[in-house]
């Protein structure tokens, strides 16, 4: 499953997040994404991520992709992963 979690840093570089959704399939999740499906950024997630999770307890995170909130588009595109985010294991399931 690809879980979406909203991010949210403030500035002082303390992270939150918030599940958002899921899709089986990566092109579906990165489609919601990329074009802000139901209002990710809920006017407070600067950054999105895709988090793909097997089935069982406890799941180890396959992979996930980055994306930054562009105001001017009200769209994400995917960058690189934070510094801020490099030591967090998981956002979308704790």
């Amino acid at each position: 499953m690809f879980l979406i979690s909203g991010i949210k840093m403030s500035d002082n570089n303390d992270i939150s997040s918030k599940c958002v959704g899921y899709y089986t399939t990566k092109e579906m999740a990165e489609i919601a994404v990329e074009e802000n499906i139901c209002d990710i950024y809920e006017n407070t997630y600067s950054y999105a991520v895709i988090e793909d999770f097997g089935p069982g307890t406890h799941p180890e995170c396959r992979g996930r992709q980055f994306f930054s909130f562009n105001k001017f588009s009200r769209k994400y595109r995917p960058v690189d992963e934070p510094d801020e985010c490099k030591n967090i294991d998981r956002f979308a399931i704790f």
